[in-house]
């Protein structure tokens, strides 16, 4: 090349070259859109269960979008779990329940797609439980604690039985009491949805004496461990009672942890 000739210029880094994360741009729908903002709009005003959303007529007007829109907005939270549409002609969207069931029942489907089994659920279960029944144990609200595993009659403080739900918290099990305790919201959120898939999938095997009196006996000792402080204490607890757990199932469904999980 001589002197005289320009020398090109270089070619510019593309951001996949200098490393930079490429966004793929989503084109959602308007009625995607719409369902957004609606789910935005109850998160911000805090409505509750059971609450009735707004007429079509009045969501039309508030979101600037025809009837159409807004329906098939209001049924892609249905199939999401998050409303029920009323029939009739006093009927319409209500905020449903939300729980680890409901969580639990649209994972599932996941889970299945996805070829997970039972017990790829179980190890999930030994991976996080324990380590929330230790963080439960280090709470420092021990206040908080003493009302959460009192059974509220006076017999045995360390009892952890089921309790009565409450808005907030609508299952409330043994499992979920200590997750709640933990002070970690969506890793208990998500173990609660894990057990409750687990639980209902293994409910009809785990209802016999034999089986509940082990339960019994082992929730008494978690929960102990955690009135007292003892993170480790709490944490042992939990994996000995998730192997009897394990066990128990194993031994009425043979080979349950290779059973794909089923949608349901």
């Amino acid at each position: 090349m001589s002197s005289t000739e320009a020398e090109p210029a270089p070619a510019a880094e593309s951001p996949e070259a200098a490393g930079a994360p490429r966004r793929l741009p989503k084109a959602l729908k308007r009625s995607e859109l719409i369902a957004r903002e609606i789910v935005r709009d109850v998160a911000e005003r805090g409505l509750k269960p059971g609450t009735p959303l707004p007429h079509e007529t009045e969501m039309m007007r508030d979101y600037g979008v025809g009837r159409a829109s807004i329906r098939e907005a209001l049924r892609i939270l249905e199939a999401q779990g998050l409303i029920m549409l009323k029939p009739g002609r006093n009927g319409g969207p209500v905020l449903s329940r939300i729980g680890p069931e409901q969580l639990g029942h649209m994972m599932t489907l996941f889970l299945r797609m996805s070829g997970y089994t039972y017990g790829d659920l179980a190890e999930f279960m030994r991976n996080v439980s324990p380590r929330l029944a230790e963080l439960a144990a280090a709470n420092k609200d021990r206040a908080a604690v003493r009302a959460a595993l009192d059974d509220k009659t006076g017999r045995n403080p360390c009892a952890l039985v089921n309790q009565p739900p409450t808005q907030d918290r609508p299952d409330f099990g043994p499992h979920s009491t200590i997750n709640m305790l933990s002070g970690a919201p969506v890793l208990s959120m998500f173990a609660d949805a894990v057990d409750a898939v687990f639980t209902g999938h293994t409910y009809a095997v785990t209802q016999g004496e034999d089986f509940m009196d082990i339960a019994a006996r082992d929730h008494h000792e978690i929960a102990e461990a955690v009135l007292e402080g003892d993170a480790a204490g709490a944490r042992r607890a939990m994996s000995a009672h998730l192997e009897n757990i394990f066990r128990y199932c194993e031994a009425k469904i043979p080979g349950i942890y290779d059973q794909p999980i089923q949608w349901k």
